[in-house]
């Protein structure tokens, strides 16, 4: 019925798997889905191995795809690797 806190003990930090340091931005990119068709997202950080996204349309995104960010002059292919309501990790491959 009630949740109790146990005391003393001490949640481990996360592990940070990531190979690249991740930069903070806010950059508006584009992700290509096919022929004509593509969602617009923002990239929330970015690395040389991969990135942040946001986009309202988180679930309807193949495993693999492109992604372009204009203002980098960046396009790259990527895979996704995990989703968390609008936000989605990729990572460059």
């Amino acid at each position: 019925m009630f949740g109790f806190l146990k005391l003393g003990k001490t949640a481990a930090a996360p592990v940070e798997r990531r190979r690249a340091e991740r930069r903070s931005v806010s950059l508006p990119a584009t992700i290509a889905l096919g022929p004509g068709r593509s969602l617009a997202c923002r990239t929330i950080d970015l690395s040389s191995s991969g990135a942040r996204l946001s986009l309202a349309r988180a679930a309807l995104l193949p495993q693999t795809f492109e992604l372009h960010v204009p203002s980098r002059g960046m396009r790259r292919s990527a895979r996704l690797v995990w989703r968390v309501g609008e936000e989605i990790g990729v990572q460059f491959v």
